[in-house]
């Protein structure tokens, strides 16, 4: 939802995480880590990334999570849903 909106995420690399995020590109991915102060460490390191950017640069990456988000809109969604369910029937 955040990407939706032009947003770029900060996540932990897991799997569904990975799945969504182009570290650098829509996002930043930190390590998981089972050590909380790591995981804060790694949180403060990528927030210091985003802040420290050229806006250009943070800009692109609001674009890109956009693009990355389209295909999960609702519209885009029903769409598919519905070319399914026209081939079944047919």
């Amino acid at each position: 939802e955040a990407m939706a909106c032009y947003t770029p995420v900060i996540a932990t690399g897991t799997d569904g995480s990975a799945e969504q995020i182009i570290d650098g590109v829509n996002g930043l991915l930190v390590p998981q880590q089972s050590e909380e102060a790591e995981v804060i460490r790694q949180y403060q390191q990528a927030l210091t990334t985003f802040f420290t950017q050229p806006a250009e640069q943070y800009q692109q990456m609001q674009l890109n999570s956009r693009h990355s988000a389209e295909q999960y809109l609702l519209g885009q969604v029903v769409n598919r849903l519905q070319d399914i369910y026209q081939r079944v029937v047919s």
